[in-house]
């Protein structure tokens, strides 16, 4: 059951490098379909069937979730790097264009 949580892992992160989440639809079926044939050829019984659903089904999902923020962390780290170089420059400016007190 382990390996078939990894394997469901692994699948939905290639598939958010790749597609949107509407993947997942077609991709659950598949799941779905694979759980079917091969509790048919090992004759699992219903009970199995509906837990390896039930545990595959999310974490295909979380695996999706995962695969979309590393594929996004690229971008995430541009932003921070310009936005915070961005502040920085504010900053200076505004240091700069302070004017001393005047004397009394």
């Amino acid at each position: 059951m382990i390996t078939l949580i990894l394997l469901a892992l692994l699948f939905g992160a290639i598939l958010g490098q790749f597609f949107k989440v509407v993947i997942l639809f077609p991709a659950d079926a598949v799941l779905i379909l694979f759980i079917l044939v091969a509790s048919a050829y090992s004759n699992d019984g219903l009970a199995s069937v509906a837990l390896k659903i039930a545990v595959l089904i999310p974490s295909n999902a979380v695996g999706y979730a995962l695969g979309q923020s590393v594929f996004h962390i690229p971008d995430l780290w541009h932003w921070l790097r310009t936005h915070r170089a961005l502040q920085v420059k504010s900053r200076r400016l505004s240091f700069a264009n302070r004017r001393a007190p005047p004397c009394p």
